[in-house]
């Protein structure tokens, strides 16, 4: 994991060239939590080279940009990371680890 890839994550967020997806298992997890889409944001924020769990991946839609994976410990529980550093920057996934529907 480059620092330069965390640091286009981190401006990616500043100047809101952001989305979180808008997935089940990212709903569900704000909802059992009570977080907001900020509280995942500043979970994404707070990533270091120790969260890196893997990446860069081809998307395997075939579509441009990279998917790197984490792990981070927030909130009391583990969150699975996934996001595509394209423009905007997307969060596919950032929800509590293999969480149940």
């Amino acid at each position: 994991m480059s620092q330069g890839t965390l640091n286009d994550v981190l401006n990616a967020i500043h100047t809101k060239q952001f989305i979180v997806a808008n997935s089940e298992k990212n709903r569900e997890t704000r909802f059992r939590l009570g977080l907001t889409v900020d509280d995942l944001k500043n979970i994404i924020l707070s990533l270091t080279s120790i969260d890196y769990v893997s990446g860069p991946e081809d998307d395997y839609d075939g579509s441009d940009g990279e998917i790197w994976k984490f792990k981070k410990q927030a909130f009391g529980e583990t969150f699975y990371i996934k996001l595509k550093i394209k423009e905007p920057l997307i969060a596919i996934s950032c929800h509590i680890d293999n969480i149940q529907i």
